[in-house]
């Protein structure tokens, strides 16, 4: 697989190696039909949230909710 699994992915540029990214310009979402929905296996407390017949590679879970990082009320 490569970055095409990737609703929107950029990959760096090696010649601006400290280049700043803003947050919109990238998603780490899986496109539809991607290779890497259902393609990965259960780690018990770590992906047990999956959605489908087994976990998605790649950093979010198809169509799963957003992640929440950092401080909460």
């Amino acid at each position: 697989m490569d970055t095409d699994i990737f609703e929107k992915m950029v990959l760096p540029n090696p010649a601006t190696p400290h280049a700043v990214y803003l947050p919109g310009s990238v998603s780490f979402g899986l496109k539809p039909k991607s290779a890497a929905i259902d393609a990965g296996t259960v780690l018990p407390n770590i992906n047990d949230g999956y959605n489908g017949k087994a976990p998605d590679l790649g950093a979010l879970e198809y169509e799963g909710a957003a992640v929440v990082y950092g401080p909460r009320k």
